[in-house]
């Protein structure tokens, strides 16, 4: 019988495992209004990346989630070679992750066969997992739209190893979701003028206008999310917080967005000593200009 396949030689075979729930969400969140055909797509198009450009047939494909939250179709997965994963997600642990994880272990000691892991999804859990892969001398791939990329996965597998999803879409799948996303980063929350808390007492650097848009962004988020608030905001909640809104960014390039704003007079850190622990908090420095700037009401 003649393979449909071409002749591969010296190469191995890939595993993928797709963490359903993890894309699913990220592109409903976004605004995708039909979530269940890119995850669809995204799949067919992940094995023929890496069939096509990498030349390494996928012997296993297993995705994961809780299927009666995700609208997605168990007859659809298995006409694609899908082994699904029901897995029932909790309010403190995405089961979903660990089964994955489970899994791929599996496959690692029972098949020398499989050199490539691919994972289809950017969640920062990953993290260990991919370690241990890469010490077991495995290849790992991760595929998913650079939106939903943990920063801190991203500098693990480095940019030779991330598969971005809109780069293996079809044009006009890719270009509707980046019109999503331009729509959702476009929208503002702003802090009404009349919340604005007095400027506090204490030492800032000099004002310099910051013109740097991550290091803004980041400074919006403090004065429209937490500034109105609290008159010091508590920095480890606001580092989860950066978390969420940089993905792309890993800790210590979270970390300097702060740094950014003490350096130029946005804001100035302190120390707190807490019971049982010490803390930090920033607080904001509300007659800098560009403080004013990112509380502007949009016309």
């Amino acid at each position: 019988m003649t393979s449909n396949y071409p002749a591969y030689r010296n190469t191995g075979y890939s595993a993928i495992f797709i963490d359903i729930e993890n894309i699913y969400y990220y592109l409903r969140n976004v605004g995708v209004s039909e979530p269940d055909a890119i995850v669809y797509e995204l799949i067919r198009r992940t094995r023929e990346y890496l069939h096509e450009q990498r030349r390494e047939p996928s012997l296993v494909l297993i995705g994961y989630a809780d299927f009666d939250q995700v609208d997605i179709s168990l007859g659809d997965l298995y006409l694609m070679g899908v082994e699904p994963r029901t897995v029932v997600s909790t309010e403190y642990k995405n089961a979903a992750d660990m089964r994955l994880c489970i899994d791929a272990l599996e496959i690692l000691y029972t098949r020398p066969d499989i050199q490539t892991f691919v994972l289809v999804g950017g969640d920062r859990d990953y993290i260990p997992l991919v370690q241990h892969l890469q010490r077991q001398g495995r290849t790992v791939l991760i595929v998913t739209f650079r939106g939903n990329l943990s920063g801190d996965l991203l500098n693990l597998v480095g940019e030779n190893y991330f598969v971005d999803a809109s780069t293996i879409l079809d044009e006009e799948m890719a270009r509707y979701i980046e019109n999503v996303l331009t729509k959702m980063t476009s929208k503002r929350t702003v802090v009404p003028a009349s919340l604005l808390p007095p400027a506090p007492k204490g030492s800032f650097n000099p004002s310099e206008r910051i013109t740097d848009e991550d290091t803004r962004r980041c400074l919006q988020i403090l004065v429209n999310e937490y500034g109105a608030h609290y008159p010091e905001v508590w920095l480890t909640p606001f580092l989860r917080r950066l978390n969420e809104e940089f993905p792309l960014l890993a800790n210590h390039e979270r970390r300097a967005l702060i740094a950014n704003l003490v350096s130029a007079g946005a804001i100035r850190v302190e120390r707190r000593e807490g019971n049982p622990y010490p803390y930090s908090v920033a607080i904001i420095n509300w007659d800098h200009p560009t403080v004013h700037e990112v509380n502007q009401p949009r016309e």
